[in-house]
């Protein structure tokens, strides 16, 4: 377990520490109960066991990942990595290795990186986890979901990734900058499961 601090604001207003859904992190408005699932949570399959968010998705912390991941400004993103590898590294249960979400080739080529490689590469250090950046792949460009209902979101999504080989791991932990709905990396989880994977755990920057 990673025990010492990050270097991180002394407000630490957006550090995920409220009440949330155990399971896909959601947090709970105007506080809830610790340790209970969400209604989504309850009434759906999931994918994922697991999902470790570090920060909430607001304000200045809004800010930094929309400018990290269109304008390429990796200022504190590093700092934002540890706080996410604290919480990783507290789990009882580490992950044999981090898969970024991946971008489409056409996506790549015109932002020229793809952010959450980058963040799974800074995670890794921090864990001395090992990344695939290999074997999950994104075979189509769809529409950007911001804007998208959940619907929406799911059926953009179908069919959107394959893996390049069967996986050598029992346990994985996706890596991706920000989670609304979750639909991105349920349609990861779910392939990876369907292909030998017992357990997928998602590690995210900034939760919604």
């Amino acid at each position: 377990v990673i025990e010492s601090s990050p270097h991180i604001c002394e407000k630490g207003e957006y550090l995920y520490r409220g009440p949330s859904c155990p399971k896909c992190g959601k947090p709970f408005e105007g506080g809830g109960n610790e340790g209970w699932l969400c209604s989504e949570c309850m009434t759906r399959k999931r994918f994922f066991a697991k999902v470790f968010p570090a920060f909430l998705y607001r304000g200045e912390l809004r800010k930094m990942l929309i400018e990290f991941k269109y304008m390429r400004k990796t200022a504190g993103i590093k700092n934002l990595c540890e706080v996410l590898a604290m919480k990783i590294s507290a789990h009882p249960t580490l992950p044999d290795v981090l898969i970024p979400v991946p971008l489409s080739k056409e996506r790549l080529r015109r932002r020229g990186f793809n952010q959450s490689a980058i963040i799974a590469k800074t995670v890794s250090k921090f864990l001395n986890i090992p990344v695939d950046y290999d074997l999950l792949v994104r075979k189509k460009d769809t529409p950007p979901l911001f804007g998208l209902s959940k619907g929406e979101r799911f059926k953009a999504l179908r069919d959107a990734f394959y893996l390049t080989s069967k996986p050598d791991y029992r346990r994985v932990c996706l890596i991706d900058d920000i989670m609304t709905t979750g639909a991105t990396v349920e349609a990861c989880a779910r392939i990876l499961l369907k292909n030998g994977v017992d357990e997928v755990y998602v590690g995210v920057i900034g939760r919604d």
